[in-house]
């Protein structure tokens, strides 16, 4: 997690952006796509601030190089690796409380395949542009009682940094 190796976390979504963009422009690539998050908006976590870092690299590039580099930015994707979605389950099938961080927290969710299409659409982009998709956002108490209906749910309050709501534009 990022928070609790923030060093790790720059050096993947910060360094590791700037060596991605140079191996591409070295290499003749006609288009990288970077993909970023909602996090990265108003960013105010070790996260968020990696990826609008991210997100400022790809803009920045000159395009006389001849590398066109795009984003996409993602809100929550459902079942991705990390995801609360997992834990939930695996709480409900051990016949234990959701532990939910704030009943009121919202998020932007995405499923996977829609997740991918943007990657396709952000090929089409000009150099420096965002895709932004329209997303619903959704309260973790009501996505907590789609994944297990009927099970009850415990706040365990906010973690550093962490937004009641998420944006998706600056």
């Amino acid at each position: 997690e990022c928070e609790t190796m923030p060093l790790e976390c720059w050096q993947t979504n910060g360094l590791g952006s700037s060596n991605v963009a140079r191996a591409c422009i070295i290499q003749g690539v006609k288009r990288c796509i970077g993909i970023s998050t909602d996090k990265a908006v108003r960013a105010s976590t070790v996260y968020g601030a990696s990826k609008l870092t991210l997100e400022q690299i790809w803009r920045n590039q000159d395009i006389q190089h001849g590398t066109a580099f795009t984003l996409v930015r993602y809100g929550n994707v459902v079942a991705s690796r990390g995801s609360v979605i997992q834990t939930w389950r695996a709480q409900a099938a051990a016949g234990q409380i959701l532990t939910i961080t704030d009943k009121r927290m919202t998020r932007f969710w995405m499923g996977p395949y829609a997740a991918v299409e943007l990657v396709d659409r952000a090929s089409e982009l000009a150099h420096g542009q965002i895709l932004v998709p329209r997303m619903k956002a959704l309260s973790v108490e009501a996505l907590a009682n789609i994944i297990a209906p009927g099970v009850a749910t415990e706040e365990t309050g906010f973690r550093s940094a962490e937004k009641l709501h998420e944006d998706l534009i600056h």
